[in-house]
């Protein structure tokens, strides 16, 4: 068998984990808003309502931003690692 048309550079896996950290980062916060968003309070009347805590809405949305943020800085290490690949391919 041989390897030479099926080659795995490290910037495809680095960027591909990136992409998946990213998608997992949005997954994750939305799931977070859906199950801890609402919660119980009473009304004036004493009844229990539920209400969207404001503060669980923005830790959710905190939570997508870390995982953009983290998969944003794997594809730059993905940028780096490819061009080092390049550079590397042309002193051969």
């Amino acid at each position: 068998m041989s390897n030479v048309g099926n080659i795995h550079r490290e910037s495809k896996n680095c960027s591909l984990v990136a992409k998946i950290v990213m998608i997992l980062g949005v997954i994750w916060g939305i799931a977070f808003i859906v199950a801890f968003g609402q919660v119980e309070t009473r009304n004036e009347y004493l009844e229990i309502i539920n209400v969207w805590s404001t503060k669980m809405i923005v830790i959710g949305c905190l939570i997508i931003l870390n995982g953009l943020g983290l998969g944003y800085l794997i594809l730059k290490i993905s940028c780096i690692l490819r061009n080092q690949e390049i550079l590397l391919n042309e002193k051969r």
